[in-house]
């Protein structure tokens, strides 16, 4: 947790935004611990309790917290409705709001994070220096693969390839270049041979072509 903290002043968050981090945080994984019962026709929290320290946590009123849960708002024209929802319609409710804080606090992290590290302005330097995340599909087996399977992995394999080239290859050629000692046993698994023998000139996939 005290490395965590380091990194985050490091990259210009004030103890101050941190604390908010942290309750915005904990309230979600808090919000995860409402539960609903059918009571009649609609949802009722069978415990408050997590509901109102949620509340306490982002600085909310509680009521208008169990409202966003548990009734939605029907606007035709003019006319608005409140239909209160089922309890399984107030956990999806519930799980929703948990995803849109929780991704708003991602992208305003990453957005503080990029702000702090840009170095537009400075002479001679690049006009933008960011953060990006690259969320990968992920390789594929099972039992019956198809080539849906071979064409995801095919991908991550050349994402992988574009990895091993930025981190490991263009790296060690610099450091080979300025003269600098590494450590031993700093290795990586080349793909290429993969891709040549699936994308490549008289591959797979050019012989099925």
């Amino acid at each position: 947790f005290e490395l965590l903290c380091e990194a985050l002043a490091a990259v210009g968050f004030t103890d101050l935004q941190q604390q908010e981090i942290f309750r915005i945080v904990a309230g979600v994984l808090t919000l995860g611990n409402c539960s609903f019962a059918n009571v009649g026709d609609r949802a009722s929290l069978e415990d408050e309790a997590p509901a109102i320290r949620t509340a306490e946590l982002f600085g909310i009123d509680a009521g208008a917290l169990q409202r966003c849960m548990s009734v939605r708002k029907l606007v035709v024209g003019r006319d608005v409705t409140m239909k209160p929802l089922s309890a399984s319609d107030a956990q999806t409710a519930r799980d929703a709001l948990s995803r849109v804080i929780y991704g708003h606090l991602f992208l305003w992290l990453i957005q503080g994070m990029n702000t702090s590290l840009s170095t537009e302005g400075s002479a001679g330097a690049p006009k933008e220096h960011l953060i990006g995340v690259l969320d990968l599909a992920g390789f594929e087996s099972f039992e019956k693969n198809s080539l849906e399977q071979l064409l995801i992995n095919l991908s991550n394999e050349h994402l992988q390839q574009h990895f091993n080239n930025t981190v490991f290859k263009e790296e060690l050629a610099d450091c080979e270049a300025e003269g600098v000692m590494l450590p031993s046993g700093l290795d990586f698994v080349d793909n290429s041979d993969i891709l040549a023998l699936l994308d490549g000139k008289s591959g797979v996939l050019d012989l099925l072509d």
